[in-house]
């Protein structure tokens, strides 16, 4: 009996054997992860902040348009800008010297905000004289050359006419000029210096 026991023993685990006989495994089988979409692939230019959507860079910079008043002291001198509508702006930067000289005039300037109310500031980093005494001044560096007088170079130049000896003391410095045309040029009526040569 005992004989007959083992060869059925046998007889079962040669059975298992051949049919592969591993135990079934509990733990799941790895998967590949499905194809990504050609619309929801990632696209250049855009970058995905966590746990967040695609954003686009946003473009830096401010812009205003206002009329420029000074106060303070000649040691520190403080230039405002106040736009046609709402709140006054303290302006600040490397142009603050060349703007404190244009009190009265209406200009444009770009740079960074920062602050609100009566703490509000302006960094400007480039300005552009929109107006002075209701007339858009000529602007930029006197020269003379062969006795005559302009601003600019190439084809921008405007000559000068009329010219006093005030305004022709600052050859090579940052000036405006405002006046009657004629033909290319311009006789000059008023002007102010910007930056001193």
């Amino acid at each position: 009996m005992t004989s007959l026991r083992w060869y059925l023993s046998l007889a079962l685990v040669t059975a298992l054997a051949a049919c592969g006989g591993d135990a079934p495994s509990d733990e799941p089988a790895e998967r590949e992860a499905p194809p990504v979409p050609a619309e929801e692939a990632e696209q250049p230019g855009l970058e995905a902040p966590a746990g967040g959507e695609p954003t686009t860079a946003q473009p830096a910079g401010d812009r205003m348009q206002g009329t420029l008043s000074l106060s303070g002291t000649d040691e520190v001198p403080m230039v405002r800008l106040r736009p046609a509508e709402g709140r006054a702006v303290t302006l600040t930067g490397e142009l603050l010297s060349e703007l404190s000289l244009l009190a009265g005039a209406t200009v444009a300037v770009e740079g960074t905000k920062s602050g609100s109310g009566l703490m509000a500031q302006f960094a400007v980093v480039e300005y552009e004289i929109v107006g002075i005494d209701g007339e858009r001044p000529v602007v930029g560096i006197l020269v003379r050359e062969r006795g005559t007088y302009r601003i600019g170079d190439g084809s921008t130049a405007v000559t000068l006419s009329a010219v006093p000896d005030a305004l022709a003391r600052n050859v090579g410095g940052k000036v405006w000029v405002t006046g009657v045309r004629e033909g290319g040029g311009l006789q000059v009526q008023s002007f102010g210096v910007i930056r001193y040569p």
